[in-house]
């Protein structure tokens, strides 16, 4: 099964989505916000969902991109679990 399978964007079905070419002068940037998007959107809280996300991000995406989403997903990953901890993103408490 898809790892996309679960995950909805304004209330479509990723599975029901059609992927778009996108020109970008910051594509790490723009995979975080459409990560975050996608988490505040399906309401992603558990790391097993987050794996999901990172699995369906991996698959609809060329190789070439891979480690910028990889590297977008450590980000938002790492902000959560400071969030989680008290810590604010910037390093405050």
């Amino acid at each position: 099964m898809s790892p996309c399978r679960y995950l909805k964007f304004r209330n479509r079905s990723i599975a029901e989505s059609l992927a778009v070419v996108k020109s970008s002068l910051d594509p790490q940037r723009d995979f975080r916000d459409s990560m975050v998007e996608m988490i505040v959107e399906n309401n992603i809280r558990s790391s097993k969902e987050l794996e999901d996300l990172l699995a369906c991000y991996l698959s609809l995406n060329s190789n070439q991109y891979h480690d910028l989403i990889i590297k977008a997903f450590e980000q938002i990953w790492l902000d959560m679990t400071n969030l989680r901890l008290g810590k604010f993103p910037d390093g405050r408490e």
